[in-house]
Parts: C-alpha cells; structure tokens; sequence
C-alpha cells in the first residue's frame, strides 16, 4: 500500500465517522517527517476522539504503521 492509499482509507474513515470539512494538505515540501496532513471538524470531543481511533485502527489492520496521531486516546 502507498501513501496515497492510506490517505484515502484514512478519510473514507473519517467520513464514516460523519466528521465534517476533510482536508488533506501535501506537505511534502515543507516538512520532512511527512507528505501529508489531515485535518477534520468533528461534533464533539467524543467524536474527534472515536473518529481519530477509527482512522488509526482501519490503517493498522492495512498492515500501515501508525506512529503518531492526534485526538485519540
């Protein structure tokens, strides 16, 4: 799987998660940690964080190592 394709299970996530304004940002050119950001509106505190597990255990079971997320427990 390619990183492109884990940017799209990680927003089909979160649109199964009923999360509001998906933005993906390439940041491939300003930061070298990463090629993409993610960012999502959520509800409530309870959502963002059940939407954050939702996106990190769909990649996890695609075989992607999740090294850092924001907005889970």
């Amino acid at each position: 799987m390619d990183i492109f394709d884990s940017v799209v299970l990680a927003c089909k996530a979160l649109d199964d998660m009923k999360t509001a304004n998906i933005v993906v940002c390439d940041v491939s050119k300003l930061a070298s940690i990463s090629k993409y950001f993610i960012i999502a509106t959520s509800t409530s505190n309870v959502q963002g964080r059940a939407a954050a597990n939702a996106v990190c255990k769909l990649l996890e079971e695609s075989g992607v190592d999740v090294l850092c997320k924001e907005g889970g427990e």
